[in-house]
């Protein structure tokens, strides 16, 4: 208490109090301290935090008036990356008073620590386009962050990979935390392809062209291009049309296919395998041939698949790129071209040498036997090679038979047609090199026409079904034909008569057409024989005269037609001539068309009349004057006359002459003569009597009488 007073004494009495208060808040010494930021633990750095707390952040603060305490909240607690977060606490320094000053603190956590990568290598596989794709997980072998285990990212620098990435590619793997902390490593990717290539082509030692009939191999060869082992690699052969499978290795045909399994090949390795086919026959020369072969399935090894990068393989012939034969693609095994190349084709060309030859011999059994003789048979054979290099098929020989040689026999279903004098064969089929014996038996007929020559030729053959003709002939039915004296007519071809079938295209020889010749003898004899069938004496009384003229074949061939010649004696006349007998010119003529057969005989008759009985006696020639010999060619004659050549004549008295030495074609007959001369004479007074002077004539009738038998020709009176 206090009390004023003034001057004046004047007094106040007043209560004071005199307090000392605290109003000023604490202060903050060390502010800059309460910030703390620590590494990420990735477990909320619980300890660090409570120790920042505990130490209230560091805080520095101090009071002039008394004691002070702090106090904290936390403001804000954001997280941020990972297991990062930033906490803002509010700390509160008050004093005893009452007093309060704030400040803020931040406990940061941070993440500066990169990921623990960790990089595996990997092997992938292209797929059927011949591509792969990765993602860069597939390279993480298991990395790892503290602060961010679940929150990373990867990345690499390669995700595509294509067939020129075969091998092995090193790829850089990034794996970043959430944080935005970085790693990296380097892994090798190995890139694998499936892929099964194909090749086919004509077998070494075989040939592009092919004969029907005959066989063709192929080789297949299987290529692995790719760098993963193949194992059961099955190959689809597709058998065309024009081939039949011969290759037991290979499985039984269905649906015009077959396969083969030729096992495992290892990544760049190659295996091969023969097909072999026979050829169909008849196929036509030039047609070609499409073989294909395709890879149908194969197997890979655990891990990996069979899709091959550049291929489909299936049993499916037609639905492959590329693989035209002969083309660009053709025999390519690198997927050129947009090729296909588990496929492939090879052809083959279709060649034929169609080529059937023919000869014609005397068999073996007949060829010394010749000369022949009319009615001797002669064998022929007729003998066909194929001298190509395809199979026949069927063909058709025809046989000419000479005009004078009749058919007797044809084994190996030979037909005859008499209307042509033909035999011909049909023969089903001859293979290549074999050849086929024909035969034929003729009989020597008629001679006159020799010497023979007998053709044959294959008239027909089946080279049309091969789109071919014959090599070296051209099949007619213009074959040759002797049909006359001598050897006939020789047909279109050129003919050498070379008797040897296993020679081919001999020069100027037309080999489907052959002839032989057989050479035959004849011996030509024709007799005649003269009788006298009237009387042996004649007389004025009684003058015929006939005659039998016999005519007999001596010789071993017929006559033909020949003719005898009379010469009527001097004094005779004709009278009468049988078979056709003419008279001219005091021979009687008879042209006799009627052939005689060797031993047989023909009688003719004559009838004269003697009309001169002085030109006595009689002798009658008769000669075969003409014949046919001729007829049977190389100058042939009678083996012991010659016709016509008689110049004997009895054209005066007596016996005739015979001018001609003994030839058995040639014959006379005489005739003796009985006659009775007798001239009587009688004279007869024809005047009165007695005569008298007056009447001094006389007269005579003087009679001469032919009293005999024949004509008196001139006499003499004497009186």
């Amino acid at each position: 208490t206090y009390t004023i007073t003034d001057e004046c004494g004047n007094s106040i009495t007043r209560s004071a109090t005199f307090t000392i208060e605290d109003t000023t808040a604490p202060t903050i010494t060390t502010p800059a301290q309460m910030d703390a930021t620590v590494e990420c633990d990735g477990a909320g750095n619980v300890q660090d935090f409570e120790a920042w707390l505990a130490s209230n952040g560091n805080l520095a603060a101090e009071d002039e008036c008394g004691s002070i305490t702090v106090t904290n909240e936390v403001v804000t607690d954001e997280q941020l990356c990972c297991a990062t977060r930033e906490v803002v606490v509010l700390f509160t320094v008050a004093d005893e008073c009452g007093n309060e000053t704030e400040t803020t603190g931040t406990f940061t956590i941070e993440d500066t620590t990169p990921p623990d990568v960790v990089c595996q290598d990997i092997t992938i596989q292209l797929d059927e386009n011949g591509q792969a794709s990765i993602v860069a997980t597939d390279l993480d072998g298991g990395s790892t962050d503290v602060c961010c285990a679940d929150d990373l990212s990867f990345e690499i620098n390669q995700t595509e990979f294509t067939r020129d990435d075969v091998g092995v590619v090193s790829v850089t793997l990034t794996v970043t935390d959430g944080c935005g902390n970085q790693s990296e490593c380097t892994v090798e990717v190995t890139v694998r392809e499936f892929d099964l290539a194909l090749r086919k082509v004509v077998a070494a030692g075989d040939d592009e062209f092919i004969t029907p009939g005959g066989e063709i191999t192929f080789t297949i060869e299987v290529f692995n291009q790719g760098t993963i082992d193949a194992s059961d690699v099955i190959i689809t052969d597709y058998i065309p049309s024009g081939l039949t499978l011969s290759d037991a290795d290979w499985s039984t045909p269905s649906g015009g296919q077959t396969t083969i399994n030729v096992g495992d090949i290892a990544a760049g390795g190659t295996t091969s395998v023969d097909i072999t086919f026979s050829v169909d026959s008849p196929l036509t020369d030039g047609f070609e041939i499409v073989n294909r072969a395709e890879i149908s399935s194969a197997e890979a090894p655990v891990g990996f698949n069979n899709v091959d990068v550049d291929s489909s393989p299936d049993s499916n012939a037609g639905n492959d790129a590329g693989g035209a034969v002969n083309g660009n693609t053709d025999d390519t095994i690198l997927n050129e071209n947009g090729d296909e190349d588990d496929a492939d084709p090879e052809d083959v060309i279709v060649e034929v040498n169609y080529d059937l030859a023919l000869i014609k011999i005397v068999d073996p059994r007949d060829a010394n036997a010749g000369p022949f003789s009319q009615g001797d048979i002669v064998r022929f054979d007729i003998i066909v090679a194929n001298q190509g290099d395809v199979e026949s098929f069927d063909f058709t020989v025809l046989d000419q038979i000479p005009t004078g040689l009749a058919f007797d026999a044809a084994g190996r279903g030979g037909t005859y047609d008499a209307s042509n004098n033909t035999v011909t064969w049909t023969v089903d089929n001859l293979a290549p090199g074999a050849t086929r014996q024909l035969d034929i038996r003729l009989i020597v007929e008629d001679p006159s026409f020799r010497n023979f020559r007998n053709w044959a030729e294959i008239i027909d053959d089946s080279s049309e079904d091969f789109g071919v003709t014959d090599e070296d002939s051209t099949p007619d039915s213009n074959i040759g034909n002797d049909d006359q004296l001598g050897f006939g007519d020789g047909p279109n071809d050129q003919v050498d008569n070379h008797n040897d079938i296993n020679l081919d295209d001999p020069t100027g020889d037309e080999d489907d057409n052959d002839f032989e010749d057989i050479e035959v003898v004849v011996v030509y004899d024709l007799a005649i024989l003269k009788d006298r069938t009237s009387a042996e004496v004649v007389s004025p009384a009684s003058p015929l005269v006939t005659y039998d003229i016999t005519v007999t074949n001596q010789g071993d061939v017929e006559s033909f037609d020949y003719q005898v010649s009379d010469l009527i004696p001097g004094g005779t006349q004709f009278v009468s001539a049988s078979d056709g007998g003419t008279f001219a010119s005091g021979v009687v003529t008879w042209d006799l068309a009627e052939s005689l057969q060797p031993g047989q005989s023909r009688t003719i008759s004559l009838e004269l009349e003697i009309v001169n009985f002085t030109l006595r006696s009689y002798t009658n020639f008769t000669e075969i004057s003409e014949d046919s010999a001729e007829d049977y060619g190389f100058g042939e004659t009678d083996v012991d006359s010659t016709p016509d050549n008689d110049n004997s004549s009895d054209d005066l008295s007596g016996p005739g002459t015979d001018n001609t030495a003994d030839e058995d074609d040639e014959d006379s007959a005489a005739v003796d003569v009985d006659i009775t001369f007798d001239l009587a004479i009688e004279k007869v007074l024809t005047s009165a009597n007695p005569a008298s002077p007056a009447d001094p004539i006389v007269t005579y009738d003087i009679i001469v009488t032919n009293e005999g038998d024949v004509e008196s020709f001139d006499y003499q009176v004497s009186d």
